[in-house]
């Protein structure tokens, strides 16, 4: 997700095993300076959003959701 002004940005991952979910999490967080320097170089664009990254719960309430229908 990126704000209208393109000044923010949200990466959202899906982990598995679940479990690891906060290391990876933590692990993308500190990366953000790399990525960021990733971006400038591979976007042709003139501003570089600031980049934070959040679990996709979204994802896991579809997989739940599957997981549900499937057991009907």
């Amino acid at each position: 997700r990126v704000s209208p002004d393109l000044k923010r940005g949200t990466v959202l991952i899906s982990v598995l095993p679940i479990k690891d979910e906060e290391n990876a999490l933590g692990f993308c967080k500190r990366k953000r300076s790399e990525f960021r320097d990733f971006m400038k170089k591979n976007l042709k664009t003139k501003v570089i959003p600031f980049v934070d990254f959040e679990i996709d719960y979204g994802e896991k309430n579809r997989q739940k959701i599957d997981e549900l229908l499937k057991n009907k």
